[in-house]
This record gives C-alpha cells, structure tokens and sequence, in this order.
C-alpha cells in the first residue's frame, strides 16, 4: 500500500458541505436524520 491516503470523492466533498448546514439548521438532528436529509438532497 502507498502511503495510506484516502481517496476523496466528489460526493464526499458534497456531503461534508451539505451535512454542516444542514446540522446548522437542523441542531437537534440526530445523525440519521441528516445523512437522511444529505442523501435526499
């Protein structure tokens, strides 16, 4: 193996961007229920 790096995907990128504001307009969001919403998106 090469030096251990993870490949970030577009939808990685994507979903991190998504996933923070929608904590910030969701707070009392349980994780679930976001990847939910990020994945409806």
């Amino acid at each position: 193996k090469s030096s251990g790096k993870k490949l970030v995907t577009g939808y990685i990128l994507y979903s991190s961007k998504m996933r923070t504001q929608i904590t910030q307009n969701n707070p009392d969001s349980t994780f679930g229920e976001i990847s939910r919403i990020v994945g409806n998106e």
